[in-house]
């Protein structure tokens, strides 16, 4: 770990939480930064440089995430924006990225029924609709004829299981406008005050309802949800005392 990365006051016998990734082949390196995606865990990443074997993604580490050019659907470009599941490599002995997601789905959908609210991460666009990430590990789908909204590769969304096929693929449904419209709102108000605040809101899940609304004027639930939604899209952190924006991280920083 890089002495910069320390929090203040750092000591020997004090505990940190860290993430280990490979600096090199047969180097493995610790740090208190967070990737926005670890191992078995879906995300949709931006594609920072190609070359002839693979691509580089941005992951919120030091060092880029490897993209073989194997486990690639098409070839991508800088700049793109990709879902991706992090894998061990071939070796075991390192992590990388594969954009070929069928197999890495869970199947067997136990203990989800129709009706129940899930996330969802939009990975593809075919022509009947787009494919999902359910619940950050099943298959599903929402379908065209159904969405009356902007959709995008990589967006997060909230959703709600609409059926359960025999194949165990999920069919899945988005909420009224309304609802969307309402947690845009919401991410807009909290990302102005992070702005108005240098980056910082003294605001978490145990603040009370009569707070938050005083400072951001909605609702505790409404603030959860949007916060949960801005980490996920990568624009905050998520600390003890409160949220900070991500571009408003120093090195010293949990990220």
């Amino acid at each position: 770990m890089n002495i910069w990365e320390l929090p203040p006051k750092s000591k020997p016998g004090r505990e940190l939480e860290v993430t280990v990734y490979n600096d090199a082949k047969e180097s493995l390196k610790a740090t208190i930064l967070k990737p926005f995606a670890a191992l078995e865990q879906f995300a949709a990443l931006k594609v920072k440089t190609v070359n002839d074997w693979g691509a580089f993604l941005e992951w919120g580490l030091p060092k880029d995430l490897f993209l073989p050019s194997r486990e690639q659907i098409k070839p991508v470009r800088p700049g793109e924006k990709i879902v991706v599941r992090v894998i061990l490599d071939h070796e075991k002995k390192g992590l990388i990225a594969t954009a070929k997601l069928d197999s890495h789905f869970n199947y067997s959908p136990d203990g989800l029924n129709p009706g129940d609210p899930a996330e969802l991460l939009v990975f593809e666009e075919i022509k009947i609709g787009f494919g999902v990430v359910v619940a950050e590990q099943y298959r599903g789908m929402i379908y065209k004829n159904e969405i009356f909204q902007q959709v995008d590769i990589g967006q997060r969304l909230n959703g709600t299981i609409k059926k359960i096929r025999e194949d165990g693929r999920i069919d899945c449904s988005l909420p009224p406008l309304g609802f969307n419209a309402s947690m845009e709102a919401a991410k807009e108000t909290i990302v102005s005050a992070l702005e108005e605040q240098r980056g910082f809101l003294p605001l978490h899940d145990k603040s009370s309802p009569e707070e938050i609304a005083s400072v951001l004027n909605i609702s505790k639930k409404n603030f959860k949800k949007a916060s949960g939604i801005l980490f996920r899209e990568g624009k905050i952190v998520i600390e003890d005392q409160g949220i900070r924006q991500r571009k408003h991280v120093s090195r010293g920083k949990r990220g």
